[in-house]
């Protein structure tokens, strides 16, 4: 699988002064910064070539299937509106929708960094726009949970369910979402 060690954003913020030691981050800026110079190029050639690899197509293959998995797994459980369904499969449900957002934070960082570092780069451009797709799926998918959290009793949830409890904080925030939310048709 495609192997990426940061989630959201390049982490490293290394800045280099003149005289300064260079950065020593596989990801950081070649040579030091001197002021009124353009700034390097990062060289991610150490962990990730390129996007052209057949790791980040089968990763992004794999992304749409799980979220096709997840959208087939909320119908089965009736994760929507006022939570009616009751939270039968709540652990399921809770895994599968993070490791559809884990894979989609991974893939979207990965191709994100290589559009930040050659804005050029034709290949992460459209893998971009091809995750802006999924992450409309995504966003549905998160709607829907947030409406049906929403309509649990999270602190029964929480009492009975270890996974529920270590999401006790985000699963009041989704409730609390859920109410300013319209209800489905």
């Amino acid at each position: 699988g495609l192997l990426v060690g940061w989630h959201g954003h390049l982490g490293c913020r290394c800045v280099c002064l003149a005289g300064a030691p260079a950065p020593t981050h596989p990801a950081a800026p070649v040579g030091s910064l001197r002021l009124g110079h353009p700034l390097p190029p990062w060289a991610l050639d150490s962990l990730v070539p390129t996007v052209d690899i057949p790791e980040a197509t089968a990763a992004e293959a794999a992304l749409g299937e799980a979220i096709g998995a997840l959208e087939k797994l909320f119908d089965h459980h009736d994760v929507r509106g006022d939570g009616a369904g009751g939270s039968d499969g709540f652990d399921a449900v809770l895994a599968a929708l993070n490791d559809v957002l884990d894979r989609f934070s991974r893939l979207e960082s990965f191709a994100y960094g290589h559009v930040s570092t050659e804005s050029g780069n034709e290949a992460a451009q459209a893998l971009l726009s091809r995750l802006a797709g999924l992450d409309a799926r995504i966003t549905v998918l998160r709607t829907r949970f947030d409406a049906w959290v929403g309509g649990l009793d999270i602190d029964t949830l929480v009492a009975a369910s270890p996974a529920a409890a270590s999401h006790a904080w985000p699963l009041r925030k989704a409730a609390r979402r859920a109410a300013h939310q319209m209800p489905e048709p």
